[in-house]
C-alpha cells in the first residue's frame, strides 16, 4: 500500500495550543490541542466544530474531507474567474464591433 500524499500546511501556534492546517486561502483546520476543539473554517467562518477527544484516524478521515471540500471550492473559484474572464472579453469585444459599426 503507498503513502498518502497530503495537499495542506500544517503550522503549530504553540502559545496558543493550536495545531493549523491551511488547504487553500479560503479554508482551515484548527485544532486546540489544550481544549479537544477542532473548527473547520471558510472565509475565516466557523462551518464546523467538533469537541472532545477525537482518535487519530477520525482526525485523519475529517481532515481529508476538508481536502477534498477545499478542492472543490478552488474548483469552482477558478471557474468562477475563467466565466468572468470570458463576460469581459465578450464585452469588450462586443463593444468594439459597435463603435466601428461592425455589429
Amino acid at each position: 500500500m503507498g503513502k498518502k500524499k497530503y495537499n495542506w500546511e500544517t503550522k503549530f501556534e504553540t502559545a496558543k495550543s493550536l495545531m493549523v492546517h491551511t488547504f487553500t486561502d479560503r479554508v482551515k483546520v484548527e485544532a486546540n490541542l489544550k481544549r479537544g476543539e477542532v473548527l473547520v473554517l471558510v472565509d475565516g467562518h466557523t462551518v464546523n466544530a467538533y469537541y472532545g477527544k477525537m482518535p487519530v484516524k477520525e482526525y485523519e478521515c475529517l481532515l481529508l474531507g476538508v481536502e477534498e471540500y477545499a478542492n472543490q471550492l478552488k474548483r469552482k473559484d477558478q471557474f468562477k474567474e475563467v466565466a468572468i474572464f470570458i463576460f469581459g472579453f465578450v464585452a469588450a469585444v462586443t463593444a468594439a464591433l459597435l463603435l466601428t459599426g461592425n455589429l
